[in-house]
């Protein structure tokens, strides 16, 4: 195991720059990092080029030193950075605790607060819970992080929308991480890919938007190591250790055996039947449509009554959902056989607001 270190040791062999690029590398999912005894390797990719970097910690009498080596050939790049940043990060046992006397304190109560940018980071779960997500403050120069409640990104006006309305799903809480029931599992990985923010906690890939992906049923399915399969009610979904998208599983049947003529006979049709084609995920921008219709609604007794109300649907070139309708896809018949129009959710939001806005405007 490699000396442990701390983040103001990190600070002493490495610029302020060179840091916070490092830490941009770690936390847009470019580093795979491991131990090898004494030694921290990594490859780091960057700018479309992979670096081989490796980083062993040293005792320099009381401090730590760093005796670092990199395939690009430049001392105390980003690289090297980045692959002591995510070691930092991954290993735990690596963390030394700050050794700071009374002026060293005092120094730091002059310095202004580092900047903190937020990160998410969802991690396999465990009964009862289908997986985990915590919320991170990471500081943009050392890399240090420290968890946040849901209940402080909810309250902060300045993150994003993605992330305050991730918080509220998860229940606003003072608790990280949470544990994420079966129910909401298609929503609470929507909502980390758009982000941009969450990374997966095996690999420290970013999460992204991937399709769906078939398996047999009667067989695992055939994931990249550090992967997963994330149980939700609506079915399973998957998280790509290596490239870090998330999507979900459709499993396929096996064919029944037939006795041999049976078979025989099956395989000449089949021949001669083209193919089915699977059905693919689509992108069609969405159109509001607003219609009068007469529905029943509940009266401040509990009444049921017909009343006369404007309602919002989005049609997705053909394809129409009504506002209060929660599906990720759209089913629609193709020429070629079924597909599915991924909807929009993040486009749906601003129109939503913008109808209620136009009819408040009219009832006034």
């Amino acid at each position: 195991m490699p000396i442990p270190f701390s983040s103001e040791d990190l600070s002493r062999v490495f610029d302020g720059r060179v840091l916070t690029r490092g830490r941009s590398l770690v936390l847009l999912g470019a580093v795979q990092v491991s131990l090898e005894g004494a030694v921290i390797r990594a490859v780091v990719e960057d700018n479309g080029q992979h670096y081989a970097a490796s980083v062993t910690p040293r005792l320099a009498g009381r401090r730590v030193s760093f005796a670092a080596e990199c395939s690009c050939k430049h001392s105390g790049c980003a690289h090297l950075a980045a692959a002591s940043l995510a070691a930092f990060d991954r290993y735990p046992a690596l963390r030394r605790a700050e050794q700071t006397n009374f002026f060293d304190r005092m120094a730091a109560e002059a310095v202004v607060p580092e900047r903190q940018r937020l990160a998410i980071e969802l991690a396999p779960g465990r009964p009862p819970h289908a997986c985990f997500v915590s919320f991170l403050l990471v500081a943009e120069r050392s890399g240090c992080q420290e968890p946040v409640s849901p209940r402080k990104v909810m309250l902060d006006t300045t993150r994003s929308g993605e992330a305050r309305g991730l918080a509220q799903l998860l229940g606003g809480g003072d608790e990280t991480p949470i544990g994420v029931p079966a129910g909401l599992v298609p929503e609470v990985l929507s909502l980390l890919a758009q982000s941009r923010l969450a990374r997966w906690q095996a690999t420290g890939k970013l999460i992204t938007f991937g399709s769906e992906r078939w398996f047999e049923a009667s067989s695992p399915p055939a994931l990249p190591p550090n992967s997963a399969v994330i149980v939700g009610h609506s079915g399973p979904w998957y998280v790509d250790g290596k490239s870090g998208a998330v999507g979900p599983i459709r499993r396929r049947s096996p064919p029944a055996s037939l006795p041999p003529r049976q078979d025989r006979h099956r395989r000449r049709v089949a021949s001669s039947v083209p193919a089915a084609r699977e059905p693919v995920i689509i992108e069609r921008p969405l159109t509001p449509v607003l219609r009068l219709e007469r529905i029943e609604f509940s009266d401040e007794f509990g009444r049921l009554q017909r009343i006369d109300a404007m309602t919002v649907g989005f049609d997705y070139a053909g394809a129409v959902a009504t506002a209060d309708d929660d599906r990720q896809f759209l089913r629609v018949e193709g020429p070629a056989g079924p597909d599915f129009i991924r909807r929009d959710p993040a486009a749906r939001r601003p129109r939503l607001r913008r109808c209620a806005r136009m009819a408040s405007c009219r009832c006034g």
